[in-house]
């Protein structure tokens, strides 16, 4: 067992710096962000090294006590497949865990690619068409919106504190008579907001177009939750914002999804202060002069903001990025495709060796007359085992990962059959073509070039 074991961590030592130069080479930015950005230490390196010390361990010991169990005499005469788990040889027994590891990767990364499908084309109650989006940098956005608004083709514009679909801050509001504070999210913006994403006003108006500091619009969630029942009879009604500010709601708008989809549509509270502005948004009336617009725009930039670049955006273009989790999906997928290659690689070792092993059996039946694809049946029968024990094994494990994963969603897709049919027939065609493949050139072996010797 300790020969095992040092061999086992001198294998994982080697293996760990390999890994590391592998992530230093893939060109993933959160990858980078990991390795030098971490801070290392001797204690840090120590805990690592004992962490491989246990997991040595831990794999010197199965094998230890595998071929402690093997007969030495059936070991002399070549059979070394005593080992039996339900019906499968050892070897068999860890290539169905291999590919059930596979296939619960695979099933997950198409949920995954699913939900963020579904999440990316969802209708989220707004209409960010057409909208691109300037960071202020600490800019006054008066004076960059006139410019802006000035440019031709520019359909209209509209300052705000922030993008949908990201966290936006939180303000404490109550009615006056309450003694309990509320939270709401809260963005800032401009009366020419609404009519931009063309959000539905449900009863009273829009914000002034002069910052008055005590008027705000509600959705229909920061309406429940200030405790009334219809839009109309909560317009004009106080509410004490930041704990001691006087406002007075002008408009109830109907529930919109301003943030992800991991949380139900949460209480909003829109004002417009104009020290929270943080971006300027403006709709262009049509995409193909877009270009044609752009030096204006940088100009127009440049006047104001001399020596702090431009950054502009496409809005619905920086939305649906953060709602897809792009970066999540391809570390996903790194590792889903890792792990399906490494279990198709032990297929592929573990069928050429049993396709060796069998093929003076394989050449004596084809003498007695077998036809080729007899032959093939017989040998694949000890692969469909494997196939089914896979099912067997990763279904189940699949369907809770899944709906673990999808339970963090408030609004998600359906886990339907498809979900584990499609990944299944992925995996099991590429397995079914090595092992048929193999089989077929097994059993179209000459029998006299393998009982030669006989």
């Amino acid at each position: 067992m300790i020969q095992y074991s040092i061999e086992s961590f001198f294998i994982l030592c080697f293996s760990s710096i390999l890994g590391i130069v592998i992530m230093m080479l893939l060109p993933v930015p959160e990858l980078e962000d990991v390795i030098y950005s971490s801070t290392y230490s001797i204690e840090l390196i120590f805990q690592y090294l004992i962490f491989l010390f246990g997991l040595a361990i831990i794999t010197g010991i199965i094998p230890f006590f595998v071929l402690s169990k093997i007969n030495i005499i059936g070991s002399l005469k070549a059979n070394v497949s005593n080992l039996k788990i339900s019906g499968l040889s050892f070897q068999q027994t860890l290539l169905a865990f291999q590919l059930s590891c596979s296939l619960v990767t695979l099933i997950v990364l198409f949920v995954f690619v699913s939900q963020s499908n579904y999440a990316v084309d969802a209708d989220y109650g707004f209409n960010a068409e057409k909208l691109w989006s300037i960071d202020l940098k600490g800019t006054k956005g008066e004076l960059i919106e006139n410019k802006i608004a000035a440019i031709a083709n520019v359909e209209g514009t509209s300052l705000t504190s922030d993008y949908f679909g990201r966290m936006p801050g939180r303000m404490e509001a109550r009615k006056p008579l309450d003694s309990i504070n509320n939270f709401f999210f809260e963005y800032a913006i401009e009366s020419h907001f609404i009519d931009m994403f063309n959000l539905r006003l449900l009863a009273g108006k829009n914000l002034s177009p002069v910052s008055l500091g005590n008027e705000i619009m509600v959705n229909e969630a920061a309406l429940k939750a200030l405790g009334y029942k219809w839009p109309a009879e909560a317009i004009g009604e106080p509410v004490i914002i930041r704990d001691s500010v006087s406002a007075h709601i002008v408009g109830v708008i109907k529930d919109f999804h301003f943030d992800n989809f991991k949380r139900e549509i949460l209480p909003l509270v829109l004002h417009n202060n104009l020290e929270d502005m943080q971006f300027l948004l403006f709709k262009v009336n049509d995409m193909n002069h877009l270009q044609e617009m752009m030096p204006q725009i940088t100009q127009a930039w440049k006047e104001i903001n001399p020596h702090i670049p431009l950054v502009l955006e496409n809005y619905l273009q920086v939305f649906k990025t953060r709602q897809a989790h792009s970066d999540d999906l391809l570390l996903l997928s790194i590792l889903c495709g890792y792990t399906v290659a490494i279990s198709l690689l032990s297929l592929l070792g573990i069928t050429m060796h049993h396709m060796k092993s069998r093929a003076k059996e394989i050449s004596i039946h084809k003498i007695h007359g077998a036809s080729n694809s007899n032959l093939s049946l017989l040998l694949l029968k000890d692969f469909l085992k494997i196939f089914f024990y896979t099912l067997l094994i990763s279904l189940p494990v699949a369907y809770f990962a899944c709906k673990s994963f999808l339970n963090m969603f408030a609004y998600r897709i359906d886990l339907g059959s498809l979900v584990f049919l499609l990944p299944c027939l992925a995996l099991f065609s590429f397995a079914f073509s090595i092992v048929s493949l193999l089989a077929l050139k097994t059993a179209a072996v000459n029998p006299v070039k393998n009982l030669r010797y006989e």
